[in-house]
């Protein structure tokens, strides 16, 4: 069930990243042939390119643990 989610969320991403390549290319008046052949030539490597953006996207910001409340690990621990 999880990966049919996760499968589903990429395929929504891949869509939306050609839509935005699309819609990119379109501000450079090229052909509809060109068009095509860049999107034609981007579709095999999706993954790569999906790969990509999420590394980039995650190069922004640190993503560690900064700063940990521990009251709230203590309270945790001993309600149990």
């Amino acid at each position: 069930m999880q990966c049919d989610k996760l499968n589903t969320k990429t395929a929504y991403f891949v869509v939306h990243l050609f839509v935005q390549i699309s819609k990119e290319l379109d501000r450079f008046s090229l052909s509809s042939e060109v068009k095509q052949v860049v999107l034609d030539c981007i579709w095999p490597r999706q993954e790569e390119v999906r790969r990509s953006l999420v590394l980039r996207t995650a190069a922004i910001t640190n993503s560690y643990l900064k700063d940990f409340d521990w009251k709230v690990k203590v309270s945790i621990n001993d309600s149990t």
